[in-house]
């Protein structure tokens, strides 16, 4: 089992937590020791032990609430209807900064980066290809853009679009 990057900053906040716990003088608290015998190391690990937990927790914090994904990897097929013309194959290309067409291509083991799918209903084919940071579906059909705002709004989509237009224009 191999631990993503958010295990990682649980396991890591935990140690640093009880380090912190560790650090508090418990006796001088419960009043077990009747002087205060107070150590600058200890007082340093404990400051720090402290600002280290409350930074890793905002950062599990932040992390869990912007769940969006650096890259994914696709694997989808629409062929209904077929296209009109042969589909055209795209095997192990990288795209970057562009818009890239949909309809009539199937991408095969392809990376994109920062792209703009152009898509105006017709048959394509993503098959092992990487989606990286930025990326948007482009449409021109109004009946798409709809239901793209509806999916936005009811929290349905992975990355809600770049366009927010709520009654659509018209």
């Amino acid at each position: 089992m191999k631990m993503g990057k958010e295990d990682w900053y649980f396991v890591v906040s935990t140690l640093i937590g009880l380090i912190g716990l560790f650090a508090v003088p418990w006796k001088e608290i419960f009043g077990k020791v009747k002087s205060a015998m107070r150590s600058p190391k200890r007082e340093v690990i404990m400051a720090l032990a402290l600002i280290g937990s409350l930074f890793m927790s905002s950062l599990g914090w932040y992390k869990a609430s912007h769940l969006q994904p650096g890259s994914i990897v696709l694997n989808v097929s629409v062929y209904d209807p077929p296209y009109p013309a042969p589909m055209q194959i795209v095997s192990d290309a990288k795209f970057e900064d562009q818009d890239v067409p949909l309809d009539g291509y199937i991408y095969e083991r392809c990376t994109f980066k920062n792209i703009c799918f152009l898509y105006d209903g017709g048959a394509f084919g993503l098959h092992n290809s990487t989606v990286i940071d930025h990326w948007k579906l482009c449409v021109k059909d109004q009946r798409m853009k709809n239901q793209s705002t509806m999916l936005d709004a009811l929290k349905l989509t992975i990355r809600p679009s770049t366009e927010k237009s709520f009654p659509p224009k018209r």
